[in-house]
């Protein structure tokens, strides 16, 4: 029995011990990253005697008290799932349920079985942290640089709400208006993006707009900077509904509270595409202004992708409302046969079976194969559900009792042996 199933480490807390070993040779990076390839040789073995020999290896270094070790990098800790509790998982990514999180040397030493100094915890402890923190970069960039951090070419990956950005991909000349009137703050590590946010400048105070990240933890970074060069900047670095308006933390009274910021910026030109905007989303066209607030008369709300101005579309669905330029060639609405009407691409689905865009919430995703899915409205008479799964009927792997009228699934190879 293989009592070390589960993954001992992430591929990224493995990679950062391969990093302090390359560059330190550190004896506990160098310790667990040997029990991360043993593991990894373990499952490529399909000979029994080769697997035990391995296992015995891993059991040699490594207690069974916790598994599944990966790092939280914002809080400089390790997460782990203790022995006798089961691994969750959504869209194949480990999730907190059942795990437990630790200080990495205290963690680290529940793992392993040989004994190092606290000296040497200590360096590594340290290494660790300079390996999560280190190579990164801020700059304040502007004009045409501004287009150019926001290409994702430029990224280092595209992970976390830098790599969701709806701006990453497009047009470079929707950003005219950032390179006439703003300024932006960029991480880097090495050469490569981790890390944006635009920079707003209204008498002479400074303001930090919505921050965009490969890695949650990240943000802190940002607002580090911004207090220590005394800006301004949200109070949360959240989407914002349509029409509400964001709060601010001030240097004046040491963002001690936030408080709302009335803020507007009169542009010195009329521009052919305006990107989406985070903060200063609210374009009032006859005094040619941006501002944070919804309530100083008229405005088109700058909330779209398509760069151009357009007309209102409220789904009926969810009621989100979207400013479209053509109905018929964007990419926040769909026409869906089975309503007879529009749907927000929130609330949109695609079906192949049907061949129609149709509402997410009365539709299931059911199974063709155990590895091929498609959405079905979830009153279709050609779905069941079996073990919690929905299956078409007329599914290969579906059987169907006609005496019992129950269904159920062909045993595969695997699960006969």
């Amino acid at each position: 029995m293989n009592k070390f199933k589960y993954p001992i480490f992430s591929k990224s807390l493995a990679d950062y011990f391969r990093t302090i070993v390359k560059n330190h040779n550190d004896p506990i990076a160098k310790y667990l990253l040997t029990v991360d390839v043993y593991w990894n040789c373990l499952n490529q073995l399909t000979s029994e005697t080769d697997q035990e020999i391995v296992i015995n290896l891993i059991d040699a270094l490594i207690t069974e008290q916790i598994s599944m070790l990966s790092i939280r990098e914002n809080q400089f800790e390790i997460s782990f799932l203790p022995k006798g509790k089961e691994p969750k998982y959504s869209h194949g990514n480990w999730v907190r349920e059942n795990r437990q999180t630790g200080k990495p040397t205290k963690t680290v030493k529940k793992l392993i079985k040989a004994k190092f100094t606290d000296a040497e915890y200590e360096v590594f402890n340290n290494l660790l942290r300079a390996c999560i923190e280190n190579n990164h970069q801020f700059e304040i960039v502007s004009g045409d640089d501004i287009a150019y951090w926001y290409d994702e070419q430029h990224y280092k990956t595209l992970t976390g709400s830098l790599g969701d950005s709806c701006m990453k991909d497009v047009n470079p000349e929707f950003f005219d208006i950032y390179s006439d009137q703003a300024e932006m703050l960029i991480l880097k590590d090495k050469d490569e993006l981790i890390g944006r946010a635009l920079v707003w400048t209204i008498d002479n105070l400074k303001y930090l707009d919505r921050i965009y990240v490969t890695k949650d933890y990240l943000v802190q970074k940002f607002i580090d900077y911004a207090i220590d060069n005394k800006w301004a900047f949200r109070q949360n670095n959240s989407v914002l509904s349509d029409g509400s308006e964001i709060e601010w933390y001030f240097p004046d009274d040491e963002y001690k509270t936030s408080r709302l910021g009335d803020l507007e910026i009169v542009l010195n030109r009329y521009y052919k595409y305006y990107p989406y905007m985070d903060s200063f989303r609210y374009l009032y066209k006859q005094r040619n202004s941006i501002s944070t607030s919804p309530d100083n008369g008229e405005y088109i709300e700058l909330s779209f992708t398509s760069g151009e101005l357009g007309e209102s579309y409220v789904c009926r669905n969810c009621g989100n409302e979207y400013n479209i330029v053509n109905f018929d060639d964007q990419e926040d609405i769909f026409y869906s046969n089975y309503l007879d009407d529009y749907l927000c691409h929130e609330c949109a689905v695609w079906s192949d079976e049907l061949d129609d865009w149709l509402p997410r919430d009365k539709c299931v995703q059911s199974k063709w194969s155990r590895y091929s899915y498609d959405w079905i409205l979830e009153d279709s008479d050609n779905i069941i559900q079996i073990n919690d799964e929905w299956w078409f009927t007329d599914a290969e792997e579906v059987i169907h009792n006609t005496e019992t009228g129950e269904y159920s699934l062909k045993v595969t190879n695997n699960e006969q042996n």
